[in-house]
């Protein structure tokens, strides 16, 4: 196997100052869009053609080409390293008559699925499992059409709550019980409004959410890409600012306020922590630190349960900073495309910025920094995109002294393609065995 290695530079405002940075647009946006569009009747040209009248290639995470790839065959669904993928497709095909193989990278083994893959045995859908029981790659059947789905679906020991996503993507109409502190609920928010945007009417009751319409039909014609850009991709650019002491704000274009991007919510929750301040304009959104505001040393503490793909960006913040971060809700990050605790304590360590503890029995971590005394650092990509911007940032910020390279450079592709374009211009990769 062969990792694309990259010597990070030290980023200077003369060499490298742009007025705007761009992000892609919103991978958790389109994967739902798209299955409703296809859900609709579009097929998966006609929904290239529609994202490439609005898109540029830079704006294509790797997991939507994943989905469209994946959709696109009548009969065999690679998802590659994409869960959302992997989750999304197993619902939607399971209420399409015929057998369907649904696999990916290794990876995705790992994604636990068994207490979903029980609701649709449940419901008639038959499955085979050639490797592990209840994990990809696996053989779906449906001999009769629609799934005879429970009239209530208990969803409240799901993992993740993008297996709920699925089922109403999917157009389950079943009430579906979630939990009190249910996983990831920001990203099934995400769901209700393309449901709405859509025509599908759904009811939220307390601790249950349904469809009230088991006719309804996605409205095709409500697709718009207007204000999608990524905010999970725009906190590494947040990191940047906040990690570079020359620069005073940043520009980021194509990302919109109000967006009911879980990685928002976070972002305004902890704004005037970092001293930040955010002024929507006419292309995007503008990020600038308040001039006459010392950053605060006492810890951060945060439940990220919320919103796991920020962890990365805040924990390389917290520790070019010096401020210590207390993180609830981290049970899910090791299931992502590497174990990211690991990843991430293994990293602040060769970098000399610190060491992560874990809270044994209390779904926590604890991040103590320290300066740095390293000269020479390899960041350790984990082949996770997220692990590789996070680390790439901070390495390149005068808060870590030495130099560094960092493997499986090449990650990023899975959501913000551009990364390197936009931070660091003219880097070459170089490729070892």
């Amino acid at each position: 196997m062969k990792h694309h290695i990259l010597q990070i530079p030290k980023w200077n405002k003369e060499s490298h100052l742009r007025e705007a940075y761009n992000v892609p647009a919103s991978k958790s946006i389109l994967a739902r869009d798209i299955v409703l569009l296809h859900r609709g009747g579009m097929g998966v040209d006609e929904i290239r053609r529609r994202l490439g009248t609005h898109l540029t290639p830079a704006d294509f995470s790797g997991d939507v080409e994943t989905l469209l790839s994946a959709l696109g065959d009548p009969w065999v669904h690679d998802c590659g390293e994409s869960g959302t993928a992997l989750r999304f497709l197993t619902a939607y095909f399971a209420r399409q008559e015929g057998r369907h193989v649904i696999k990916g990278a290794s990876r995705l083994s790992e994604r636990p699925m068994r207490g979903f893959i029980e609701v649709l045995e449940a419901s008639g859908v038959e499955f085979e499992f050639p490797a592990s029981a209840y994990a990809a790659p696996f053989v779906l059947t449906n001999r009769s059409g629609s799934p005879e789905y429970p009239p209530v679906i208990d969803a409240r020991d799901f993992p993740s709550s993008q297996y709920v996503s699925a089922l109403l993507l999917s157009g389950c109409t079943s009430q579906i019980v979630l939990g009190e502190n249910f996983q990831s609920k920001g990203y099934l928010d995400l769901t209700l409004r393309a449901l709405e945007r859509f025509g599908i009417p759904v009811k939220v009751s307390g601790q249950t959410v349904q469809i009230t319409d088991e006719d309804a039909t996605p409205k095709v014609g409500a697709f718009d890409l207007r204000g999608i850009g990524d905010w999970s991709s725009a906190w590494f650019l947040i990191e940047h600012l906040l990690l570079q002491p020359t620069l005073e704000g940043i520009s980021v274009k194509g990302l919109m306020a109000n967006s009911g991007q879980p990685d928002e919510v976070l972002f305004h929750r902890l704004e005037n922590r970092f001293g930040l301040t955010v002024e929507e304009r006419p292309n995007g959104l503008y990020f600038q630190k308040k001039q006459t505001e010392e950053i605060s040393r006492e810890d951060v503490t945060v439940d990220i349960s919320q919103a796991p793909d920020a962890f990365l960006a805040l924990s390389c913040i917290t520790a070019g900073l010096g401020i210590p971060l207390r993180c609830t809700g981290i049970s899910n990050l090791r299931g992502k495309e590497s174990d990211r605790i690991s990843a991430c304590a293994k990293n602040i360590f060769r970098l000399g910025l610190g060491e992560v503890e874990i809270q044994t029995g209390e779904d926590g971590l604890v991040l103590i920094p320290r300066k740095s005394h390293t000269d020479r650092a390899e960041i350790d990509g984990s082949g996770d995109h997220r692990v590789v911007m996070g680390f790439s940032v901070l390495a390149a910020s005068p808060y870590f002294p030495g130099t560094a390279v960092v493997t499986d450079a090449d990650a990023v592709g899975k959501s913000f393609p551009g990364f390197w374009s936009e931070l660091f211009p003219n880097t070459e990769h170089r490729t070892h065995p």
